[in-house]
């Protein structure tokens, strides 16, 4: 699996399998699962991830307590979290990327362009 998307639809995954095409790689696509509990599960699948993205907040945990689950299981994934309401500019915080809405989009595009960057081996 090359990127997994917590998303709360499926939609995503069409465009963040094309970015993955778009930078090459033989890690493969998207899985997107849907709620956080579910990408707990799947982060502790014994598969290589290049990233987890998260598109918004989950609805069934707390996003800081998903990235603190995440970090346990896997310290060296990195993360980009989407968040719709932010309005301050794209940071790191905690090597969490930040990002405002909406993933799909040439923002999205690149801020995704960026972290699978500099994890391509």
């Amino acid at each position: 699996m090359g990127v997994l998307l917590l998303a709360s639809d499926a939609w995503p995954k069409a465009f963040v399998d094309a970015v993955l095409d778009e930078l090459g790689g033989d890690e493969g696509g998207s899985i997107v699962v849907g709620s956080g509990r579910t990408c707990l599960a799947a982060l502790g699948m014994p598969v290589r991830r290049r990233a987890l993205v998260v598109d918004d907040a989950p609805r069934d945990i707390a996003v800081g307590s998903l990235v603190e689950a995440a970090r346990m299981i896997d310290p060296e994934l990195p993360v980009l979290l989407v968040r719709y309401g932010w309005l301050g500019p794209p940071c790191e915080v905690d090597g969490v990327h930040i990002r405002p809405g909406p993933l799909v989009s040439q923002a999205g595009a690149e801020a995704l362009k960026e972290l699978l960057g500099t994890v391509m081996r």
